[in-house]
């Protein structure tokens, strides 16, 4: 008899800068997370209409469209996708940042640098409150 297999989280990875997409999966992934990343908000945005994510990560200062706008995009998606948990990264750490993040529909606000264990609490606390 085989063990049941547990499921593996998808994440969406949104941010322009390479170093902070392969900072974020090489967290991810050795917690068994598949982790898709994308360099700007709408080519994310067309993969969360496409594919079912468990959770979006979205960096906030992106050039084009802001984490900011991408997720108010986000929330007006129909279905799973437009209520898919939604986790902003973002350097500017100012009360007034943080409440315009909530504002446009993000869950919650990371602040860079980015640490791991906080990282994988609230992704995991993210999930488990929508599942």
């Amino acid at each position: 008899m085989n063990a049941p297999t547990k499921k593996r989280l998808r994440v969406l990875l949104c941010d322009d800068d390479l170093a902070n997409r392969e900072l974020c999966r090489a967290m991810l992934v050795p917690a068994e997370m598949v982790v898709d990343a994308f360099a700007d908000a709408p080519s994310a945005i067309e993969a969360l209409r496409a594919s079912h994510y468990d959770i979006v990560l979205m960096d906030v200062m992106m050039p084009g469209m802001s984490g900011i706008d991408a997720t108010r995009v986000i929330r007006q998606l129909p279905g799973w996708a437009g209520s898919v948990p939604v986790i902003g990264i973002t350097a500017r750490v100012s009360e007034e940042a943080v409440s315009e993040c909530l504002l446009s529909g993000m869950n919650q606000v990371l602040t860079k640098p980015i640490r791991r264990m906080e990282l994988l609490k609230t992704v995991t606390e993210l999930v488990a409150g929508v599942c």
